[in-house]
């Protein structure tokens, strides 16, 4: 398997080509450079200056102890001197996850695209995850109608590679990308909650993040609430509520704290809503704003009105 030499910038070259990586970089430049301060757009540059290598399944990142170290509390032991071999070495490989030896089901391995993405936000602040449009169909479609001004579904709907980053905030103790990775989540299971990218999420954020960090569980939980009527009945859904410890607990705290919705139907008209009462039957109607009295002043409702002439 060839290795390849990814700098910091996302640029992919083999490692074959490392020695003119810095005339590649010197022809390219960088749209987001304007986010960096001065000395992070020196650093970044990738080249006699990284003092870090962190190696990843066929990806081998040249990095900066200044850069990483200083947002990583993970990255700053490691690199401590005399503490780990990773401070003497200065090369750091991280467990990949692999279809060929079956560490795609390990939790402690990382998928090198995200781990190349958490690099991305080291040195940028920020990271893009691969776009999904979700089907018309299985969109939040009242998230839609309702909203002012009107939304279109978007292609950042990518709940998996958004849950892969929060556990790398998690594991690696970056709390800027755990909180970024959490906000992109949330925005991207409003609209891939009908999803089975959304049910695998569902799975990564239970077996990927420690029992107290309830942060992106509980985001899981609350969106599994708010849709059950259509989530709950699948299959593929009960059977992985079934198959994680805890998350049925959480299913069922977050519905205890749900309150119910006690104000009912509103006019699409007025937008009221009052209970009366019928001077004829003594029968209590829902009514609006919209309602005519009769000439007495006396309201009716829809069955006496019919029956009586009213």
């Amino acid at each position: 398997m060839q290795l390849i030499h990814v700098t910091a910038r996302g640029q992919k070259l083999p490692v074959d080509d490392h020695a003119d990586r810095r005339s590649v970089n010197d022809t390219v430049k960088s749209r987001d450079e304007q986010r960096y301060s001065v000395d992070e757009i020196m650093s970044i540059k990738t080249g006699v200056y990284s003092d870090l290598t962190i190696k990843c399944g066929k990806y081998m990142f040249e990095v900066h102890k200044v850069i990483v170290c200083t947002r990583s509390e993970y990255f700053a032991t490691a690199c401590k001197p005399g503490a780990f071999k990773e401070g003497q070495t200065g090369v750091i490989e991280l467990l990949a996850a692999s279809e060929s030896d079956g560490t795609d089901e390990d939790p402690s391995a990382d998928d090198p695209e995200a781990v190349k993405s958490m690099i991305e936000f080291l040195y940028g602040h920020d990271y893009e995850a691969s776009a999904i449009f979700v089907d018309p169909g299985k969109v939040n479609e009242g998230k839609l109608k309702n909203a002012k001004p009107p939304l279109i579904p978007c292609g950042d709907c990518n709940t998996v590679m958004h849950a892969k980053m929060y556990a790398l905030g998690s594991k690696y103790h970056i709390g800027s990308l755990k909180a970024v990775a959490l906000a992109k989540f949330m925005e991207a299971a409003s609209y891939a909650w009908n999803t089975s990218d959304f049910v695998e999420a569902m799975r990564l954020a239970y077996s990927t993040t420690p029992d107290e960090d309830k942060g992106i569980r509980d985001i899981v939980a609350q969106t599994i609430v708010d849709h059950q009527d259509v989530l709950l009945p699948r299959m593929e859904v009960e059977t992985t509520v079934r198959g994680i410890s805890g998350l049925a607990y959480d299913l069922l705290k977050q519905k205890g704290s749900t309150k119910p919705d006690v104000e009912g139907p509103s006019c699409n008209t007025c937008g009221g809503a009052q209970v009366r009462t019928c001077w004829h039957c003594r029968k209590g109607f829902v009514g609006c704003s919209c309602d005519t009295t009769h000439s007495n002043g006396n309201y009716y409702c829809k069955q006496c009105k019919k029956s009586h002439g009213y």
